[in-house]
């Protein structure tokens, strides 16, 4: 009787072996994937749960005007939209403004407009920026060392500034991570 035995198995086995006694492997994996999660939101301008950011405030979109640049280009589009027929509500929801932004754009308020499409919690990109990750033996983490960056995530009442949560695991990432780990631990990964 012959036992045949190939190498790249056993070198295989032996990096699952490697794998399931480090927890540095599946830790390492969820921090990447966590900040990954994190930068999409971002993007996607949505929560943990999928449900999308409330709307800049009109208040909002006149603060971030530049005059030295002259009109922005959303208040642009705004204005040849107005001119071809589309309503209010309808520009609104292409730009994503909130309700009454639009009148307050094209009412008295001439010059003043946002530097392009508005991204939601990016005027500069510092939050976005900020967002770091790390893992150890026992855990892994993502998060930001900026002071307003919890304002924003769960909101502030007193000042009217909406939850706009970019932080946290949605339901998804749970069962995912879960997964992992019974995978890590069955030597799977």
């Amino acid at each position: 009787m012959k036992v045949k035995v190939r190498i790249k198995n056993v070198k295989k086995n032996i990096e699952k072996f490697k794998n399931m006694k480090n927890p540095d492997f599946i830790l390492g994996r969820i921090e990447k994937d966590m900040a990954k999660e994190v930068n999409l939101r971002f993007r996607n301008e949505s929560g943990p749960d999928g449900k999308a950011w409330a709307s800049l405030s009109a208040g909002t979109i006149l603060r971030r005007y530049n005059p030295e640049k002259g009109l922005g280009t959303t208040q642009k589009s705004v204005r040849r939209m107005k001119k071809r027929g589309w309503k209010n509500g309808q520009i609104e929801k292409a730009f994503h403004l909130q309700k009454g932004t639009v009148s307050k754009l094209t009412k008295g308020t001439s010059g003043i407009a946002t530097k392009g499409v508005a991204k939601i919690l990016q005027n500069t990109g510092r939050l976005k920026k900020s967002i770091n990750s790390a893992h150890d033996n026992k855990e892994a983490k993502v998060g930001t060392n900026l002071i307003y960056a919890t304002t924003h995530n769960y909101g502030l009442k007193k000042k009217n500034i909406p939850a706009r949560p970019f932080m946290g695991l949605s339901m998804n990432q749970k069962l995912r991570y879960q997964e992992w780990i019974r995978k890590w631990k069955r030597g799977e990964l």
